[in-house]
């Protein structure tokens, strides 16, 4: 085993144990600072040309007002980013989690302008899958392409939700039992999803802040766009089980 090979396998192994306990984990430097600027600069790419097809990025029924700037279909929009999803780190921790075979159900991104507002207090997996939440179903995997903290957006959560198994389950106050992430650009953000995803919000924003995120889940979880509508210039330069819906890659 290499140096390289042991540095990656401590940051997944990590990381497992840290979502076995808490729900979530946080990976520093898995993209170096160059890597994260042109990620940044990608996004930046991609929301321009999204809109050009005619994507809106304010959703109403999402977020609040327009600062906060939603993405669709990033592997439609930049190789880039399924380059990403095929990350060994990134593909070893949701290994890790829901086994080798899993999909990728969508592939999103966030950015918190200035001004943007939270959204309601929520659970992804909740939205598809019906009570009780008893068994590990999908997690989430963010790609800080900017700082993130309290004053710039960062996602909110609850340690340990991942126990949830009902709604009853969540706090009267869920925001009161909330803390912020807080990661270098360049790092990941891992929530599990086993039951509820940990209940999640953002706070108001001063500054800002930029994140793609995917949503690995098992096969019978399908909440996403399927890959087989991406551009064809884009799914010839992916390896099948991108364009397959699934992303396996043992390390």
């Amino acid at each position: 085993m290499t140096v390289t090979d042991r540095a990656l396998y401590y940051k997944v192994d990590s990381a497992l144990a840290s979502l076995a306990d808490g729900g979530t984990a946080v990976i520093a430097d898995v993209l170096t600072t160059d890597e994260a600027a042109a990620a940044f600069e990608a996004l930046m790419a991609s929301s321009d040309e999204s809109e050009r097809r005619g994507v809106p990025k304010h959703i109403a029924a999402l977020d609040p007002n327009a600062a906060n700037v939603r993405v669709f279909n990033l592997i439609d929009l930049d190789p880039l980013f399924a380059r990403l999803i095929e990350h060994p780190i990134a593909d070893g921790v949701v290994a890790g989690v829901l086994g080798s075979d899993y999909i990728v159900s969508n592939f999103t991104a966030n950015i918190a302008r200035p001004g943007s507002e939270s959204m309601v207090v929520h659970s992804d997996l909740a939205a598809v899958m019906p009570e009780p939440w008893t068994s590990t179903l999908s997690c989430n995997i963010i790609w800080c392409l900017t700082d993130i903290h309290a004053d710039n957006g960062a996602t909110m959560y609850i340690s340990g939700s991942h126990r949830y198994r009902s709604a009853a389950d969540v706090p009267v106050d869920p925001i009161a039992n909330m803390v912020p992430f807080e990661a270098a650009a360049g790092s990941v953000v891992v929530m599990d999803g086993s039951g509820t995803p940990p209940v999640a919000t953002s706070p108001p924003t001063r500054t800002g802040r930029s994140c793609s995120a995917t949503t690995p889940s098992r096969t019978c979880v399908r909440n996403g766009t399927s890959p087989q509508a991406f551009d064809p210039r884009y799914r010839r330069q992916c390896r099948p089980s991108c364009v397959t819906g699934s992303a396996s890659m043992p390390i």
